[in-house]
């Protein structure tokens, strides 16, 4: 019988993942295209012009508006363990709901996370989360099931309609706790956005959420590429804790 894996970082992996929600925002604009060729004149493929700027709060609320689907893979390691990653999640489309007595747009995320060690024993962790935005798609509150139980009060920022390359920028502040009266803080945390050039028409998008969680220090970076003519998706998660260090791509 093959021997189970030690559990706590897949355990607090599936709590991450449902915390940053599997997805980001979605893009829009105008595509970008060549000229077109006639039947009689062959013409070469016309390079795409350099954006020098992306599509952020609209992108955002875009994603917002709609649903998404993700699989993901990559590598856990802490506490003498080395863990493969696999695992989904799905995130719902808009629906009307409320939140402490407020109408809200609630969006659902389900995420599995199935972990496999070098002894090749394996266990799945699944978790859940509702998550309410105002009408103009502004996150206001998570509330969290399974592993990473809580609710969450979020305050999140104005975007800017568009970004440069080299920008940054406040994403949101929250605070989560235990219990639906709000009254037992279990953690609290930041998130700041940068935004780096990735080619002539593509940029990445960095949300960097800092995380105080029973006195020790959490980040974790979610990626997002920015393409103006393209929904925008993530592409990867970096979590680093105490004892704990996972890199996922997302697909």
């Amino acid at each position: 019988m093959k021997k189970m894996m030690h559990w706590p970082s897949a355990a607090m992996l599936a709590a991450m993942l449902v915390a940053c929600g599997g997805g980001g925002g979605g893009g829009g604009g105008p595509a970008q295209t060549a000229a077109p060729a006639t039947a009689t004149t062959p013409q070469s493929a016309v390079p795409a012009a350099k954006v020098t700027e992306f599509d952020l709060a609209g992108a955002h609320a875009t994603y917002l508006a709609g649903s998404v689907h993700y699989t993901f893979s990559g590598r856990a390691t802490g506490l003498g363990e080395v863990i493969d990653i696999q695992g989904f999640a799905d995130v719902s489309a808009p629906v009307a709901s409320s939140f402490n007595g407020i109408p809200t747009l609630r969006k659902t995320t389900s995420a599995a996370v199935v972990g496999t060690d070098r002894r090749g024993a394996s266990q799945t962790q699944r978790s859940s989360a509702d998550r309410h935005y105002d009408s103009n798609y502004r996150h206001i509150a998570t509330v969290t099931s399974g592993t990473a139980g809580n609710f969450e009060i979020v305050t999140m920022a104005v975007l800017p309609a568009k970004v440069q390359p080299g920008a940054s920028g406040e994403w949101s502040t929250s605070i989560a706790y235990s219990d639906a009266a709000l009254t037992r803080v279990i953690n609290t945390a930041t998130s700041r956005y940068t935004i780096q050039r990735e080619s002539e028409t593509t940029a990445l998008l960095n949300v960097i959420s800092t995380a105080t969680v029973n006195g020790a220090r959490v980040e974790l970076t979610d990626r997002y590429r920015l393409q103006n003519d393209r929904p925008m998706r993530q592409v990867s998660q970096h979590v680093d804790a105490p004892n704990f260090v996972s890199n996922l791509d997302y697909r």
